[in-house]
């Protein structure tokens, strides 16, 4: 069992696009390496992600791996140019993992 084989994935509209993409890790549930996630995964994609332009906007719904929770937005844009295809992806992350309280880590 890979990383979702405890999750519930849906995905609407199953031809065309956008789609919407929900991934569901619900209370929470364990991969068969031990890693426990909970919570949902949103992604839409405007277009298939081969095409310049195209973009995968994900965001966390009460996600969390173990007892790191993870919020926010990721933004996948291909910035290829329609000739090349040469596959130039951009990512921008709107907020980084929140860490759990008593983690015993020191900030940098």
């Amino acid at each position: 069992m890979g990383i979702l084989g405890c999750a519930t994935v849906t995905v609407t509209p199953q031809l065309g696009f956008p789609k919407t993409i929900v991934i569901d890790f619900g209370t929470g549930c364990s991969s068969n390496n031990g890693t426990t996630r909970k919570g949902k995964i949103n992604v839409v994609l405007s277009d298939s992600l081969r095409k310049s332009g195209s973009t995968a906007v994900m965001t966390f719904v009460g996600y969390y791996v173990n007892r790191f929770q993870k919020e926010g937005t990721i933004t996948w844009t291909n910035i290829s140019t329609p000739t090349s295809k040469d596959g130039n992806v951009k990512w921008t992350m709107e907020k980084l993992p929140t860490l759990p309280e008593n983690i015993g880590c020191t900030p940098l």
